[in-house]
This record gives structure tokens, C-alpha cells and sequence, in this order.
């Protein structure tokens, strides 16, 4: 699925918007003696604007700077972090999705290290009222994004605080750590928790709403690890072919780039180095499998294409573990006859047998297949993605000396 942007000239655009912020602003704003104020209802004049360029401010995630004070983000699991001073806080995001069941983006807002709000955005608001009633001291604040690129765009222009309270630095995690994958690692449908036929239908289609990357497996390793997150992964992408058999827009193809869709978006790897990589591949290159002529995959396009993504990774990182994960989302009984959970576990150590000899960090990783209860269209449920969690997180903290 693919959200469509409706394309206003950029004149107009411009105009329209500071028609609007200049109206909004002489009704309601106060203005912070370091940041330029922005709109806040009449009711919050005491609330000062603290813009996204606030140094103060922990970005974690690809994330485009190219304008500091509206940072722009497209993948999920990108994380903003600051601790904050005083009762209140809000937040000021500038969304560009749709709206629609599928293309409508929620994000987390955690409150000292606890849920506070799930914050669902639309292209027309931009300040959310968070928190209220606070006790008068020092807070932390982390906004979330649950949701993946497919869904839409966002870019976070910044914090209100109560006037005369700052943002003060977060602490920082001691490790990073670099998720690649598909829908199972964007936590695809994973609030739902649907059983198997015939108590259950879990053939739902995907609702962005029902999807959380903060309780994805990834996300749930790097928590427990100490590890700052970073997931570079788009539902239905495989390593030589997507699940609709097309082998434009694979994961490898799309891996440098900051919004996944657009070419020209440019991700330079070198600002985030992570110490571990975790690639859970190969799913969608099966899908074909299943239509009712089935499309086997080519054993050796989807082997050297995944033995050529790593070469790039490792061009990158010198020093990354890189752990290659047989999916958990394949089975030997369907479709029936193709052992395609066999086949899927020889072609991944063929991967990772390949770099024995010169590569001693490249690992290769199985996780047991999934079972029900699941999520949206078969994928894993949160307690799946807990487990998955549980199961590979003692290899990486071995694996990376943790």
C-alpha cells in the first residue's frame, strides 16, 4: 500500500502559511526570549515555544536536518527525546499524511519512561497539547513514532514549556544498534491479537493504527540492551524481490535513503555508526510462492543479493556484528510442498557461510516460527514480538561483547 500527496504550489503553500501562523500568533502567542514563538491556544499564553534545533533535544532514527527547525522523518521508530523543567508540555509536529485508516501517523508520548498518550496527528493541527498538572520539577519527554514510512511523513518543529522552564540534556544509551527489515520488523498489525482460523480471521488488511513499532521486537531489544535504535524497514520490501514479485524499491536498493520513496533523499551513513546490525530479510521474496501458479524464488539472485548487501553494510560499518535472521515467518507445510522454511534456512547460512573465511562478524541467527495469536494479515502479535525479543537478545549482547 502507497499513501498519494496532493501537490500544492509551493507560492501558494507559502503564503497560505504565513497568512495562518501570523493570524494565530497575534492572538495567542508569547515569545520565548531565545526561540521564536509559534501558535498556542489563548488559554496556554504562559507556554513558551522552544524550536527542534534546541541542542537540548536527542534525535534518534534517519531523520532529515536539511532545515533544523522542522526536522523531517519518514521511517518508523524514530525517536525524540528531552528532559524538560515545570508542569506542562507540548509538542509541535507538522504531518503529511493522508488521514486515511492506512495513512494516518501515531506516535507514542512517554511521560518519565511511562506511556502517557498515544497521540494520533492530521495535516491540519500541528500543536498537541501533552501534559498538564505536572509537579513543578525536572521531567523527561519521548515522542515515538509507531508507524512506517508507507503511512506518511512528519517533521517535529518543537516543544512548549511553561514560560521561564528549559529543556535540559537526556542521558544518552551506552550502545547502537541498526534493525533492517520488513513488515515484521515494522510491528505490522501488532495491537491486534487475532487467533487462527476458524475462531479467528487475521486476513484484517493493514490500519496504521494497529500498528506499534515501539512494541516490535527490534525496539523491544534495543531498550533492553542499553542500545540506541535505529529500524530501516518498509513492509512487503525483500532482498532481490518484493512480495509482489517486482524487484524495483527492494530493501538493499532503498537502504540509503532517508525517505524510502524518494531517490534523492540521500541518508549519509556515516552519522549514525551502529555497533550491532540485525537483518530479518527474505519474507517477501517468498510471497510469490503462494499465488496459485506458484513463483519460486531463484535460489541464486536472492543468495548473491543478500551477500551483496552485506558487503555494502560492511563497507559501512568495519566493525558492525552483522547477524543475518532466518525470518520466523515461513513454514515447511505451506504452501503445501514447497518446504519453504527448508529452503529459506539453507539459502540464509548459504549467506553467512559465504563470509566464514574473510568475515568473523557476520553471524547467522534463526528465530522458531511464529504461531497465533497474530496481528493484522498473519503477522506477529506483541507477544510474538516479545518473544522473538527474548530469543535473540542474549546472542546479541554475546555476540557484541555487552
Amino acid at each position: 500500500m502507497y499513501t498519494r500527496n496532493v501537490r500544492i504550489p509551493q507560492f501558494q503553500l507559502q503564503m497560505a502559511i504565513a497568512l495562518l501562523l501570523s493570524g494565530l500568533i497575534f492572538l495567542s502567542c508569547k515569545k520565548d526570549t531565545v526561540s521564536p514563538s509559534v501558535p498556542i491556544p489563548a488559554v496556554d499564553t504562559n507556554m513558551v515555544f522552544i524550536d527542534a534545533s534546541n541542542t537540548n533535544i536527542h534525535y534518534s532514527g534517519r531523520i532529515d536536518f536539511s532545515n533544523p527547525k522542522a526536522p523531517a522523518f519518514w521511517f518508523p521508530g524514530i525517536s525524540i527525546k528531552a528532559s524538560f523543567q515545570g508542569p506542562s508540555i507540548d509538542v509541535v509536529i507538522k504531518d503529511d499524511a493522508s488521514g486515511t485508516d492506512q495513512g494516518t501517523n501515531y506516535y507514542n508520548i512517554f511521560i518519565d519512561q511511562q506511556l502517557h498518550t498515544v497521540l494520533k496527528v492530521n495535516a491540519e493541527d500541528t500543536l498537541y497539547k501533552i501534559a498538564r498538572n505536572l509537579t513543578d520539577a525536572n521531567h523527561t519527554i519521548e515522542v515515538f513514532k509507531r508507524t512506517e514510512a508507507q503511512v506518511g511523513s512528519s517533521s517535529f518543529k518543537g516543544f512548549c514549556l511553561q514560560a521561564n522552564k528549559n529543556l535540559t540534556a537526556s542521558a544518552k544509551p551506552a550502545h547502537k544498534i541498526e534493525f533492517i527489515g520488513d513488515s515484521y520488523t515494522c510491528g505490522y498489525g501488532n495491537e491486534l491479537s487475532i487467533p487462527a482460523p476458524p475462531n479467528g480471521n487475521p486476513d484484517t488488511g493493514f490500519h496504521s493504527v494497529n500498528e506499534n513499532n515501539y512494541t516490535a521486537w527490534g525496539a523491544i531489544v534495543a531498550r533492553e540492551l542499553d542500545a540506541e535504535y535505529h529500524c530501516t524497514a518498509y513492509s512487503g520490501r525483500g532482498i532481490y524481490r518484493n512480495n509482489n514479485g517486482a524487484a524495483t524499491g527492494v530493501l538493499p536498493s532503498i537502504y540509503n535513503r532517508i525517505n524510502p520513496d524518494d531517490a534523492s533523499s540521500q541518508w549519509n551513513t556515516a552519522t549514525y555508526i551502529p555497533d550491532v546490525i540485525v537483518i530479518h530479510l527474505g519474507t517477501n521474496d517468498f510471497a510469490p510462492e503462494q499465488l496459485s501458479t506458484p513463483d519460486m524464488v531463484d535460489s541464486a539472485a536472492f543468495v548473491s543479493g543478500y551477500i551483496n548487501f552485506i558487503t555494502t553494510l560492511r563497507s559501512y560499518y568495519p566493525a558492525a556484528k552483522i547477524i543475518c535472521v532466518r525470518p520466523n515467518s515461513l513454514t515447511d507445510y505451506y504452501p503445501v510442498g514447497l518446504k519453504a522454511l527448508t529452503r529459506m534456512t539453507r539459502y540464509t547460512k548459504a549467506v553467512t557461510d559465504h563470509f566464514v573465511p574473510t568475515d568473523a562478524n557476520v553471524f547467522y541467527f534463526a528465530l522458531a516460527p511464529q504461531n497465533a495469536p497474530y496481528g493484522e494479515d498473519w503477522h506477529p502479535s506483541a507477544a510474538t514480538h516479545q518473544s522473538m525479543a527474548a530469543q535473540i537478545k542474549t546472542f546479541i549482547k554475546t555476540r557484541a561483547g555487552w
